[in-house]
This record gives structure tokens, sequence and C-alpha cells, in this order.
């Protein structure tokens, strides 16, 4: 809707690029914060599994460099 007001001001050019400047970066960090989340959930889950079968706990850079980060983010997004 505010997309339509800003294109009906064409006199001045740049409300549209301080629309979209402005506008944009809010999905991407929305985003970043449910990735973020989800790292740091996966990773507690797979060390509380891991502890039950009698592991180790895997810090948290190991779990970032290990293919088990994919398989979780991926899973999530399975339906």
């Amino acid at each position: 809707m505010l997309l339509f007001f800003y294109l009906q001001d064409l006199k001045n050019k740049n409300s549209l690029f301080i629309y979209l400047k402005r506008t944009v970066p809010l999905p991407h960090s929305v985003i970043l914060i449910i990735y973020n989340r989800q790292i740091f959930t996966g990773w507690q889950e797979y060390n509380i599994e891991v502890k039950d079968l009698g592991g180790e706990a895997m810090r948290l850079n190991t779990y970032l460099l290990s293919g088990q980060i994919f398989q979780t983010i991926f899973q999530n997004w399975e339906v």
C-alpha cells in the first residue's frame, strides 16, 4: 500500500529509493534472527541427544562446521 503512494510521487525520484532502503533490511534481519535461533536450538538439542546416548557435547564451532546443521535447518523446512 505504501509502495503505491511512493510510486505516485514520481516528482521526487529518491522517494522510492528511500522507501526500499528503509524497508528491505527488515525482512533480512528477521530471517537472520530465525536462522540464528534454529542454529542455537538445533545445537542444544543435538547435545542433549548425544549426552543421552553417552557421548560428549559438541562445541558450537564444531557444530557449525558439521553437516548436522544443514540437516537440522532443512528438516525444519520439510513438511
